[in-house]
């Protein structure tokens, strides 16, 4: 790689007895965490449904809109990326279980992820190899009143890999 190239890390100074403490995996606190998530998400959505068929529209309006802010947590970006290293819970079982039900509840696919992000470890911010930071991150005029709503690209690149794990991040 041309030294042009190189990005210049910053290594926060960490002993390793503090660096292993930080990342203890622990069955007990991964269901801590998980459990209240899935449970809230279930609330949400069920709070969601109920606010469209009895309540008035700017009832449904805020319902839908913190059934998705925490929704959003289950994906890839939240408790799925921990779960898709392992660091979750100290079995692997649980944390390919969990990974595999917030997957299927955000239309994500865990093995293309997996895929994904293992490259991303080996060539982050790199243009062209890296498959899920692009830099830099551009606003356009036109996406301004989308910013709040969905996201058209992310909906497109997530149906593209949800189902393969052929071809290559297309940006």
């Amino acid at each position: 790689m041309p030294e042009q190239e190189r990005i210049k890390w910053y290594r926060t100074p960490l002993d390793k007895e503090t660096l292993n403490r930080l990342t203890e995996r622990s069955d007990g606190q991964g269901f801590l965490h998980m459990i209240p998530q899935l449970l809230f998400h279930l609330a949400t959505g069920a709070a969601a449904y109920w606010a469209w068929v009895n309540g008035p529209w700017w009832l449904v309006v805020i319902a839908c809109y913190f059934h998705a802010m925490f929704y959003h947590f289950l994906g890839m970006a939240g408790c799925g990326h921990e779960l898709c290293h392992r660091t979750v819970f100290k079995s692997r079982f649980w944390n390919e279980f969990f990974l595999l039900i917030g997957c299927f509840l955000t239309w994500n696919n865990p093995y293309f992820f997996r895929a994904s992000h293992t490259r991303h470890h080996q060539y982050t911010v790199h243009h062209g190899l890296d498959m899920e930071v692009i830099l830099p991150q551009k606003i356009r005029n036109r996406d301004w009143l989308f910013l709040f709503t969905i996201h058209w690209q992310g909906v497109c690149r997530l149906s593209r890999g949800t189902g393969t794990l052929s071809g290559t991040y297309q940006g």
